[in-house]
């Protein structure tokens, strides 16, 4: 089990962090307390957590990347059993990243694959900023044990701050939450054949 403590001190700064619990019969243990490699003060770190058997995406929405101030990333850790320690394998980032986008305010483990939302991220269909976008990345794309993007995500009818990008993976099957789209938010599900995706039915809508 993984608990997300975004405003956890590490005795310098407000770094974030992941309490790893595991259970043995009918009782839970702590096992392990994770932070970022590239731990910084305000990261957020920790505020989303993603757990799929011995795997575990985390989210620090607010990390600065490359200079642009609430960017965001991702962390990408695997359990290593041989010495009972959960390493950090890859930090994902969004391939158009900029400042503001808060990649990793919402994501979503599933196997080999990774939903990574990002509230503040610009459509490219068209010239409307800040309608959140979804990111999805692969194990093993661009080489073996990398992780790469595979595709982004717009809603396809998007507004300046529809609040896209709540992800909830199952295999190839994503729904994404839309809160402020036409005020009564919408979740739209699309269901994915490796690098494709395609709109399956919408729940809610104007």
């Amino acid at each position: 089990m993984a608990v997300g403590a975004p405003y956890y001190n590490d005795g310098s700064n407000v770094v974030g962090a992941v309490h790893i619990f595991r259970r043995s019969g009918t009782s839970w243990s702590h096992e392990q307390l994770i932070t970022a490699s590239d731990k910084a003060d305000g990261d957020l770190f920790g505020e989303r957590v993603s757990i799929d058997t011995d795997r575990l995406l985390v989210g620090a929405a607010q990390h600065t990347v490359s200079g642009d101030a609430d960017a965001g990333q991702a962390y990408v850790f695997d359990y290593n059993s041989g010495i009972s320690n959960w390493d950090e394998t890859k930090i994902l980032t969004a391939s158009d990243s900029d400042a503001s986008f808060v990649f990793g305010l919402f994501v979503s483990l599933s196997g080999s694959r990774v939903a990574v939302g990002a509230l503040g991220a610009d459509d490219d269909s068209g010239p409307t900023s800040d309608t959140g976008a979804v990111y999805i990345f692969e194990e093993d794309e661009g080489g073996t044990d990398n992780w790469g993007q595979i595709t982004k995500i717009n809603s396809g009818d998007a507004d300046a701050n529809d609040g896209f990008g709540q992800v909830s993976l199952d295999g190839t099957r994503l729904a994404v939450g839309a809160f402020g789209d036409g005020g009564a938010g919408r979740m739209p599900v699309r269901c994915m054949s490796s690098r494709k995706t395609k709109a399956a039915p919408t729940i809610g809508g104007r």
